[in-house]
C-alpha cells in the first residue's frame, strides 16, 4: 500500500492495481483507466457517490493519484494504454517510491553518523547511475 498526503484518503494497492479509499471501502481499478474518457468516467462515478459530494478531497485526491501513478499526460490525444502498460506504470511508480524511501533512510542515517556519510555518497552515486539501492 502506498499513500500520499496529496491523495487524501486514497491509497495505491500495487498488488491489485487499484486506488482504494478505506474510509468508504471503495476501489477504483486502474486497469480500467486505459484512456482519458475512462479516467473521466471513473472520476464522475466517484463524484456521484453520496460520501464524495461533501468532501472535495475525494475527487481531487483521486485525480492526483491517477496522475501520479499513470501519468496520462504521456499519452497522445486519443491514445489508450493496454493493461500491460498500466501494470508497468504502477510497478514503475512503486519502484520510484521504494527508491525514494531508501534514499530518505540513508539521508537520516548520514545525519546521525559521519561513517554513514560515505555510504550515502556511494548510494547516491549509484542511484544517479540508474541503480536502485535497497
Amino acid at each position: 500500500m502506498i499513500t500520499c498526503p496529496e491523495w487524501g484518503p486514497w491509497q495505491l494497492l500495487p498488488a491489485t492495481d487499484e486506488l482504494y479509499d478505506p474510509r468508504h471501502r471503495f476501489a477504483v481499478d486502474l486497469e480500467l483507466m486505459s484512456d482519458n474518457n475512462r479516467v473521466l468516467d471513473g472520476l464522475l462515478q466517484v463524484s456521484m457517490k453520496t460520501w464524495s459530494v461533501h468532501d472535495p478531497m475525494e475527487i481531487d485526491g483521486l485525480l492526483r493519484a491517477i496522475n501520479a501513478v499513470l501519468r496520462p499526460e504521456d499519452r497522445e490525444p486519443g491514445q489508450s494504454f493496454d493493461v500491460s502498460e498500466i501494470k508497468a506504470r504502477v510497478q514503475a511508480f512503486e519502484q520510484e517510491v521504494e527508491a525514494a524511501m531508501a534514499r530518505r533512510k540513508l539521508e537520516k542515517a548520514a545525519r546521525n553518523s559521519p561513517v554513514n556519510t560515505a555510504t550515502y555518497a556511494v548510494a547516491d552515486a549509484r542511484r544517479d547511475a540508474g541503480w536502485v539501492v535497497a
